[in-house]
């Protein structure tokens, strides 16, 4: 299998230090809606390496959807995001 296209970090910006264990969804846009495509969960360094090569990732436009309020719920804290959506062309 060839390198993966896409991987992510997540920080906590308030400590410097990785989100772990934060929920994150990938979706693929198809035609005018979003398609999930793969979710996962952030590693101990608060990375994910998604497990696709650029034969299994099709070009197109997709979404990662990062689930934030349930990490600051676990950490007893509150935001003003429930989740963040990032947006990627490829």
């Amino acid at each position: 299998m060839s390198r993966p296209v896409l991987s992510t970090h997540a920080l906590d910006i308030s400590t410097g230090r990785p989100v772990v264990g934060m929920f994150v969804e990938l979706y693929k846009k198809r035609d005018n809606s979003w398609t999930q495509w793969h979710n996962t969960v952030t590693s101990s360094d608060g990375r994910i390496q998604f497990p696709f090569s650029k034969d299994s990732m099709p070009a197109g436009t997709y979404k990662l959807k990062f689930n934030v309020e349930d990490y600051y719920k676990r950490n007893e804290q509150e935001t003003l995001y429930p989740f963040v959506e990032v947006i990627i062309t490829y």
